[in-house]
C-alpha cells in the first residue's frame, strides 16, 4: 500500500532523473555495491547524464575482478596519474609520496584476539554495502577488551612523544576514546560531524 510520503518521495526522485546531468561518486569503490548502482542508474539518463567517480586511492590495477568491474561501471574510463610522456604511472601512490601529497606510513597490526562473528543479514549487509553495519561497529566500539588494547597503543605512541588520530568505529566510541585517553593523563578531543570548523582545526 502506498502512502503520500512514498508518492513524495517518488516524485522527487523522478524531479532529479528528469534534471540531473552530473553524478559525482565519491569514494567510487563503493559504486558497485548493488544498491549504489540501482540508485546511479536510476536517477542517470543514458543520453544526458554524465558520470565520474573520485578515489583517494590511486593507481588500482585491473588485476582483481572488483577493479575491472568499477572501471567498466564508468563506461571503460580510468584516469590515472602519467608521466611527462603520457604513460601511466607503476605506483602513483609511491610518486604522489615522493612528490610530498601523500605521507608515507608504517603499518603495524596490533592483535585483539577478538572473534567477530556475523549474521547472515549482516554479511548481506557488507556485500550491499562494502562496509560493516552500524551495529556490528557498536558491538566492536562496546568491547572493553579490545578498546584496552587500542588504549595501550595509544599510551605507548603518546610515551614515545608521537601526536595521535585515532579513527573510531563510531562518534559514541570516539567520545569514550577520548575519555580513556583524559584518564590516563593524555590530552584528547573528540571531533565529530558537529564540531565547529575552528575547533577542528585547533584540535588537530
Amino acid at each position: 500500500m502506498r502512502t503520500t510520503a512514498d508518492d513524495n518521495v517518488f516524485s522527487a526522485i523522478n524531479a532529479i532523473n528528469r534534471s540531473c546531468i552530473l553524478i559525482v561518486v565519491d569514494e567510487a569503490h563503493k559504486a558497485i555495491a548493488p544498491t549504489y548502482q540501482e540508485s546511479i542508474n536510476f536517477i542517470c539518463d543514458i543520453n544526458r547524464t554524465k558520470l565520474v567517480g573520485l578515489t583517494a586511492t590511486p593507481g588500482r590495477g585491473m588485476e582483481s575482478p572488483e577493479n575491472r568491474e568499477l572501471v567498466k561501471f564508468f563506461d571503460g574510463n580510468k584516469i590515472t596519474i602519467s608521466d611527462s610522456k603520457g604513460k601511466d604511472l607503476d605506483n602513483p601512490v609511491e610518486y604522489l609520496q615522493r612528490e610530498g601529497y601523500l605521507a608515507s606510513i608504517k603499518r603495524k597490526k596490533v592483535t585483539t584476539n577478538i572473534n567477530l562473528e556475523l549474521t547472515p543479514d549482516e554479511r548481506k549487509y557488507v556485500e550491499t554495502f562494502l562496509e560493516l553495519p552500524p551495529n556490528v561497529l557498536g558491538r566492536l566500539g562496546e568491547d572493553t577488551n579490545r578498546n584496552a588494547c587500542i588504549l595501550l597503543e595509544i599510551v605507548a605512541l603518546y610515551q614515545g612523544g608521537n601526536s595521535i588520530i585515532v579513527f573510531a568505529c563510531s562518534v559514541e566510541h570516539a567520545h569514550l576514546l577520548a575519555e580513556l585517553c583524559m584518564l590516563r593523563g593524555i590530552q584528547a578531543r573528540c571531533i565529530e560531524g558537529n564540531t565547529s570548523a575552528y575547533d577542528r582545526h585547533r584540535w588537530i
